[in-house]
């Protein structure tokens, strides 16, 4: 192993000083973030049944009343004891502090590493430390991930330490089996570690024989080795054994890979992600940028570590792949970062006769200071007012249906609560065993017909014949899923009996006592996201008070320093104007004054509604002009372009074209064949074959012009 004994040299300690307090500032500050999860609540009440019943296989189907597998190989059993304990004994306050202990005690392996190796007085290294944190800090929600990220590092930190050390340190290699054995029953990550110990395989092959100098010596790399054949059966000490590891496999890489990928979005490209506040991409190029400068200056000296070269590659590939594996990055490229810093000759990365002394300092307080600057920009409540945003974190009717358990929990009687996937973690938390849920945060235990759950949730169709195969004795419908929502408000079956802060508790019209309770802790939330699906409830509903009494809500809660307020209030105002001209019989006043909205996403649908309306009304006259003036605005105001209102307007403008002469057909570029081809093209997304026959019609030049249009009942 290569030694290097070329003293250092060091820039004044209170630049490196000044440098550290602003990365341990901006972590203190990305971390102070509620609970967001919705898995960790279930992962609670995993814990707690462990420890009830002295088993660590779980029985999947105990906590849903609908269809599930009992078995399945699943093995977090350790992470949800912890968190059962920690919740139990502490509270939220007591995840939120082992939130900060995880990433403290990862800032402190990062800084005892770069002690060791000389690099710490080095305000590169705190740039370097910083950038690991940016890749890392998704993982941060409170679940059992985020021992994944802690393991991760353990696992690098050993390693880099060992090569460190060298031959004296040779006991600790048998460190990683013991790793491996309690991650493997803490969380299903482990097995993504493997990827590094094939690069550190392959790697140290490769140094011993093109670059010995960096090669771990002969009886370490002995002992290593001997390490890493102990860790394949340090996987099968859980309680499945082996199954596990095939089960990891089977769900995730195979027959659970198309339904994560398209419906959660941790399993979502991370390129989807390189949006304020994450810039996941972002810190991927910086990370990379800091990586081939660090390893060019190595390369100056004729040596090339092919396991630093191969474990980074690897981790980047590994990276763009889905939001779920970026933050094994983070510690590959951090300790491998810090032990290509040390070398110091002919580097231009230290200062010494032939450089400027601060150019180095220059450039990393800069790049600090633009990460400090975007840290600050959408972290302007923390900075405003510390203690209440701390003590914010603390509440969780804001993001959770706490206040909807409540009114379930003490005015309702039946067990089986019908709830949508997102809710049901915390349901199961709150009213597990006395009451039991539809679905809740886990895939497999529901494949067998979740397919069906997606198209009732989330594309609103099938419903009466969901409702009617999966009976529930009364539905918390999450104002998330607004369509869902409207069907239940329109429905006949069902009455609002509680209107909460999250989603609403619908139950049967023969047992609606025939008063809706509306929930005071509305006025509590501070969030013009959570406030914005209330008003889209509010709007579905046609309550103007309630619009009204949201805006001031919004007006007293929303932090003024956050630059959407003004917008968001301007939103609710055009809302409440929509409402208010929709009751005065005023159609298309209401529409524009819609279609004017960004925040609530159900002013746009309840536009592109009206539009409907007006273009079928005006389709009655014979006034095919007006009708497809109507179509094309209720094509063009939502984001989601609707096939249907696709085929209004090859309707309407078909009926136009054939009635007017050119010149008196708007000039507009809205042509009927362009829109034709394309509906041909998507014809499975048009569902009545009605309508598709009618546009084959158009394009074979037999249309006979007795076409309806796909109208709207109501809006």
């Amino acid at each position: 192993m290569m030694k290097n004994n070329t003293k250092p040299r060091s820039w004044p300690s209170w630049i490196n000083l000044v440098l550290g307090l602003i990365v341990i500032l901006i972590l203190f500050v990305k971390l102070s973030t509620p609970i967001l999860s919705n898995d960790i609540w279930w992962h609670m009440v995993l814990g707690q049944e462990h420890l009830n019943t002295g088993s660590l296989i779980t029985d999947h189907s105990a906590f849903t009343w609908s269809p599930a597998t009992s078995y399945h190989a699943y093995s977090s059993w350790l992470a949800d004891i912890v968190l059962y304990l920690i919740h139990e004994s502490a509270g939220i306050s007591g995840l939120l502090i082992l939130r900060y202990a995880v990433f403290l005690g990862i800032f402190l392996l990062a800084l005892h590493f770069a002690v060791k190796r000389g690099v710490a007085n080095n305000p590169l290294t705190w740039l370097v430390i910083l950038t690991g944190f940016g890749i890392c800090l998704p993982s941060s929600i409170i679940k059992p991930e985020l021992f994944s990220l802690y393991f991760m590092v353990v696992v690098i930190w050993l390693y880099y330490h060992l090569r460190a050390t060298g031959d004296r340190a040779w006991g600790l290699v048998y460190l990683f089996p013991l790793i491996i054995t309690v991650w493997a029953n803490t969380h299903g990550a482990f097995f993504l570690s493997a990827l590094f110990f094939a690069a550190t395989i392959m790697g140290e092959l490769l140094n011993l024989k093109y670059s010995p100098d960096q090669a771990m010596s002969e009886r370490l790399r002995r002992h290593y080795f001997y390490a890493m054949f102990l860790c394949l059966p340090a996987i099968l000490v859980n309680p499945y054994g082996i199954e596990l590891l095939f089960s990891i496999v089977n769900l995730v890489l195979t027959e659970g890979a198309q339904v994560y990928s398209s419906r959660i979005g941790a399993y979502q490209p991370t390129s989807i992600f390189n949006v304020p506040p994450h810039y996941m991409l972002d810190y991927m190029i910086l990370a990379m940028v800091l990586f081939v400068v660090l390893l060019w200056q190595k390369m100056k000296l004729r040596q090339t570590d092919w396991v630093v070269i191969l474990s980074f590659m690897a981790y980047c590939l590994l990276f763009v792949q889905m939001v779920r594996t970026t933050y094994y990055l983070s510690p590959v490229f951090m300790f491998a970062a810090l032990d290509m810093l040390r070398f110091k000759d002919k580097s231009s990365l230290w200062p010494n006769k032939n450089s400027g002394k601060y150019t180095l300092v220059i450039l990393s307080s800069a790049a600090i200071g633009f990460l400090v600057w975007r840290f600050a920009y959408y972290e302007k409540s923390m900075i405003n007012d510390p203690v209440r945003r701390l003590e914010a974190m603390q509440v969780v009717a804001h993001r959770f249906p706490h206040v909807e358990a409540n009114y379930i929990e003490s005015n309702l009687q039946g067990d089986r609560v019908g709830n949508l996937y997102d809710d049901g973690g915390y349901l199961i938390h709150r009213l597990w065993p006395e009451k039991k849920v539809l679905i809740d945060p886990r895939y497999f235990p529901f494949k067998a017909w979740i397919g069906d759950y997606f198209r009732f949730a989330s594309e609103a169709k099938g419903i009466p014949k969901f409702l009617n195969r999966m009976k529930a004795d009364y539905w918390l419908i999450n104002y998330e899923k607004i369509t869902l929502f409207e069907w239940f408000i329109k429905s006949n079956d069902w009455e609002l009996a509680f209107f909460g802060p999250i989603g609403s508790v619908f139950v049967p019209v023969e047992e609606f006592n025939g008063a809706t309770i509306t929930s005071s802790e509305i006025s509590n939330l501070p969030s013009g996201v959570q406030l914005s699906r209330v008003l889209n409830a509010a709007l579905v509903r046609g309550n103007i008070d309630l619009a009204k009494d949201i805006r001031e809500i919004a007006k007293e809660n929303i932090d003024n320093s956050l630059s959407y307020k003004h917008l968001f209030l301007e939103e609710i105002d055009n809302i409440i104007l929509g409402m208010e001209a929709l009751d005065n019989g005023e159609y298309e006043k209401a529409a524009a004054a819609f279609s004017n909205t960004r925040f609530v996403s159900y002013g746009a649908l309840q536009s592109a509604g009206i539009y409907r309306y007006l273009a079928a009304e005006a389709w009655q006259d014979s006034d095919y002009l007006h009708a497809r003036k109507w179509s094309i605005n209720a094509y063009l105001v939502t984001k989601d372009k609707n096939i249907l209102d696709m085929y209004n307007m090859v309707l309407t403008d078909w009926h136009t074209r054939h009635q007017l002469e050119d010149a008196q057909i708007p000039d507009d570029q809205v042509e009927w064949e362009k829109f034709a081809d394309l509906i041909l093209q998507n014809r499975k997304m048009l569902e009545s074959d009605q309508f598709l026959a009618i546009v084959e019609a158009m394009k074979n030049d037999s249309y006979a012009g007795d076409g309806n249009l796909f109208q709207q009942s109501q809006f």
